[in-house]
């Protein structure tokens, strides 16, 4: 049964599981698994992961620990490429997932900037500062959206080490050509002015996977399930309960 498939949680860079609060709280029904990267969050003290092929170990460990021999997946912008890599790797393992603000890879031309930038001002500027001005970016509305305050706070909590870690990973990820195998029901979902993957990523992403649907939420941005969380909540629950359908 769908309801009883767990949903595991993966959240992006500057954040932490903290950030699913209000999709947890929605789709109680159903076992949520939401979990810190290494570096991130409560585990901000702990070595990061390395390479893409380390978050993707790390989603499968945490998985293990928990005895999910199957599950749901739900990847937010970075960790959007590490739920690709578990579909394209261990498909056995992923019945639906939810691809969240994201793309085949990182494209500098259209993300809000190069990750090299991204980098070289985490350095410059420090963890708290890096993650007020890129978080800003994930709002239609950016520092002035009510959320932006709190996702700051959590968001301080990642270690340099462990932003630079995920930048530079997710920057070596490049998936196309490389789904046309993905055989599970996918969502391809993100907001309008997604200003990391911009929709006509997410399309592109969308067209490489075999029946793959997709959805745009008008009116918000790159944090789409914090700005319109009733519509995100109600489509997301929609997909993984139901039958594979276009948006």
């Amino acid at each position: 049964m769908a309801r009883e498939t767990p949903l595991l949680l993966l959240h992006g860079f500057g954040a932490s599981s903290a950030i699913w609060r209000p999709t947890t709280a929605v789709l109680g029904d159903r076992r949520c698994v939401a979990f810190d990267w290494p570096g991130f969050g409560g585990r901000g003290g702990e070595p990061p992961c390395r390479g893409l092929e380390g978050f993707a170990a790390e989603a499968l460990r945490q998985a293990d620990r928990l005895g999910l021999a199957r599950f749901d997946v739900l990847g937010h912008s970075m960790a959007g490429f590490v739920a690709q890599e578990l579909l394209r790797t261990h498909p056995e393992r992923v019945r639906r997932a939810v691809l969240y603000g994201a793309g085949l890879r990182i494209d500098p031309r259209r993300r809000f900037e190069p990750a090299e930038r991204t980098i070289a001002r985490l350095r410059e500027e420090g963890v708290e500062r890096c993650v007020h001005r890129v978080l800003a970016a994930w709002f239609a509305r950016g520092a002035d959206d009510p959320n932006h305050a709190a996702c700051v706070e959590d968001g301080r909590r990642m270690s340099e080490q462990a932003g630079i870690a995920a930048i530079e990973a997710m920057q070596r990820a490049d998936f196309t050509g490389r789904l046309d195998g993905v055989t599970a029901p996918v969502l391809v979902i993100l907001g309008e002015h997604d200003h990391s993957h911009p929709p006509e990523a997410a399309l592109a992403l969308r067209q490489a996977i075999p029946g793959a649907s997709f959805c745009v939420l008008p009116g918000c941005g790159h944090a789409a399930h914090l700005e319109r969380a009733a519509w995100f909540n109600t489509i997301v629950a929609d997909f993984l309960d139901g039958p594979q359908a276009a948006y």
